[in-house]
């Protein structure tokens, strides 16, 4: 049972802090210095820390959440920002053009019109030109 007690020790906090280090604050610096100690282990070029903001927004958005939430998840004031911070690549683009290519397909709808469907075409335009 003493060694139970030994393992499960909690030590006391004296700070609101929920992150520690060597028993002091997590400072900025200290975030900064891993950041780039850790890119530098991995060989890891032109990678700042502000780029997991980018990453984690764009996460965000791909997995359906409502702008506004992320918005005020993230501290984005406008849209405009919020803009910036959006990046749409090529495959959510061809995943679009997909997508709207089958509902062309579920719905009868093709890229060019049927002979039936110029054939009608052409039938109205005379009839309204007669019109006039």
């Amino acid at each position: 049972m003493r060694v139970l007690k030994g393992v499960l020790k909690v030590r006391s906090i004296e700070d609101d802090r929920v992150f520690h280090r060597k028993g002091g604050p997590v400072t900025g610096s200290a975030v900064r210095e891993a950041h780039e100690f850790t890119c530098k282990k991995a060989e890891i070029d032109d990678f700042h820390f502000h780029d997991f903001r980018h990453t984690c927004i764009n996460n965000w958005r791909k997995h359906g959440h409502d702008y506004f939430k992320i918005m005020a998840a993230s501290g984005t004031r406008t849209i405009s920002v919020f803009k910036r911070y959006n990046m749409v690549d090529e495959a959510e683009l061809r995943t679009l053009v997909e997508s709207q290519e089958n509902n062309n397909l579920n719905m009868g709808g093709t890229d060019s019109p049927s002979k039936e469907n110029a054939d009608e075409s052409k039938a109205a335009e005379s009839s309204s030109a007669a019109i006039v």
